[in-house]
């Protein structure tokens, strides 16, 4: 125990009680607490035009003499008809008529009549009807209709998974599983002060269990010491120095510590110095009893005890003021299982807590 530092083991400033357990038996020990488209249409047509053109033209030309000079009558009609209308009609007609006398004492009397008529009908009907009907619809809907849901994808990160994402890992450096006792309470900063006390706590056990015979190591139980947390502040906050119930603490056995100083606590409190250090010297090994009525072992029987596998343990610091003067506490809470100091028939059993090893 650290000088000027008064423990709840033993001192006039120390209050320290028995170990407990919840085995229905005496209890014997006690602990310490920590603070916790669109569409187109497009039709096109055409119309045919019909032309005709007509062409009249008479020109005539007529000569009068008298009869005793000879008379000379020519006459000539051309008459062209000219139809374009889809029918051509050509229809050509030429006269000539001579008439010559002559009257002396001989006549002559030659009547030439050429008579030509050329009908020249040609009739050439061209029906071209051409109809273009080009009726082109191109409807193309192109309809692009790109949604792109990027979800609000509410990724919800579990704080607590892959043991804290990566803050506690295992020995052997796999994620811890994170206990409902602890994420249900604490924060994974808090989680880890608790598994890196506890981690504290099993080294230093271990170095005094090592000291007996046949006696195993424990290990670090991450659940029961979020419990021995919750316990912790618990005995802090309501200056309560007492142990946890044991329906509170099903199958677990518990040891419990305070310290307490007007000046700055240490940073590290060592609990084991009062449970084994100071206790070992009043076990009396052949019947597992206290050898000085006033003094307990049921701490350093506890931590020795042979069954018990894991522990988890916890701290708790508060300042109290009282008359203008700070006081300055530490509670510490350990927890065991399975659970120490079992009696049977009224004696402990004392194979569980195996002599020292002979050096």
């Amino acid at each position: 125990m650290e000088p000027d530092t008064p423990i709840s083991l033993a001192s006039s400033t120390t209050s320290v009680e028995d170990s407990a357990s919840d085995s229905g038996t005496d209890p014997l020990t006690e602990s310490g607490v920590v603070t916790p488209a669109s569409s187109t249409d497009t039709p096109v047509s055409e119309a045919l035009s019909s032309t005709m053109t007509v062409v009249s033209s008479t020109d005539g030309d007529g000569i009068s003499t008298d009869s005793d000079g000879g008379a000379v009558s020519e006459g000539s009609v051309v008459s062209a008809t000219t139809v374009v209308s889809a029918t051509t009609v050509v229809s050509a007609t030429t006269v000539v008529s001579a008439t010559t006398v002559v009257s002396a004492t001989t006549v002559v009397s030659a009547t030439t009549v050429v008579s030509a008529t050329t009908v020249v009908s040609a009739t050439t009907v061209e029906s071209a009807t051409t109809v273009v009907s080009a009726t082109t619809v191109e409807s193309a809907t192109t309809v692009v209709s790109a949604t792109t849901v990027v979800s609000s994808a509410t990724t919800v990160v579990d704080p607590f998974a892959n043991g804290c994402q990566g803050l506690l890992l295992n020995g052997d450096g796999t994620a811890m599983t994170i206990p409902t006792n602890c994420s249900d309470t604490y924060t994974c900063a808090q989680i880890k002060e608790i598994f890196d006390y506890t981690e504290v706590r099993v080294s230093k056990h271990n170095e005094k269990r090592q000291l007996h015979e046949t006696t195993n190591d424990v290990a670090y139980d991450l659940d029961i010491a979020c419990q021995a947390k919750t316990w912790a502040d618990h005995m802090a906050i309501n200056d309560d120095f007492s142990h946890a119930p044991s329906v509170d603490r099903p199958g677990q056995g518990e040891n419990l510590a305070v310290t307490w100083s007007t000046g700055t606590l240490p940073s590290v409190y060592t609990p084991e110095v009062g449970w084994y250090d100071e206790e070992i010297p009043y076990y009396d090994w052949v019947t597992g009893e206290s050898t000085d009525v006033s003094k307990q072992i049921g701490h350093f029987t506890q931590m020795v005890w042979t069954d018990t596998t894991h522990i988890g343990c916890a701290e708790s610091r508060i300042t109290r003021t009282s008359l203008g003067v700070d006081t300055n506490y530490a509670y510490s809470v350990c927890r065991y299982s399975p659970p120490g100091n079992i009696y049977s028939g009224g004696s402990l059993l004392i194979e569980k807590v195996q002599p020292l090893i002979v050096q």
